[in-house]
């Protein structure tokens, strides 16, 4: 049988990235980008936190524009390892992390957990949660 609190904390990742797929196909439909996005904040440079479907997803809306993808993080970096000769590393490997525009998180998992360890490195690193993104452009 399933623990309970399992169950509730996928039905709320699901609707997480849902919501977030949603509002994005939105701005795409409208003609808004994530390269809008990042030059509205003066982004030349990000690193992607999350090298699943939707960090590749948000990778793919941008690598032929002017904003620089560096690297990308993911828990489970040791089988990926390169994302179209863009390195991904552990968050292990986090406290290396090359200075950047702004850190884009996409996973719906675990956000509050990867917003902890980026204060932990340096209170000035900007971040943004990509649902949270969305809603701004």
């Amino acid at each position: 049988m399933m623990n309970k609190d399992y169950l509730i904390m996928n039905t709320n990742q699901a609707n997480d990235s849902a919501t977030l797929l949603k509002r994005w196909l939105e701005n795409r439909n409208d003609g808004k980008s994530f390269v809008d996005y990042f030059h509205e904040y003066g982004c030349s440079s990000i690193i992607i936190f999350d090298a699943g479907e939707i960090g590749r997803l948000l990778y793919e809306e941008v690598k032929d524009s002017d904003i620089k993808v560096l690297c990308f993080y993911d828990r489970n970096a040791e089988g990926i390892r390169e994302i179209d000769g863009i390195p991904v590393y552990t968050f292990a490997m986090v406290g290396e992390m090359t200075k950047t525009d702004m850190v884009v998180v996409s996973t719906c998992f675990n956000y509050s957990e990867v917003v902890r360890m980026l204060v932990g490195i340096d209170t000035k690193i900007r971040s943004v949660y990509m649902r949270d993104a969305v809603y701004e452009f």
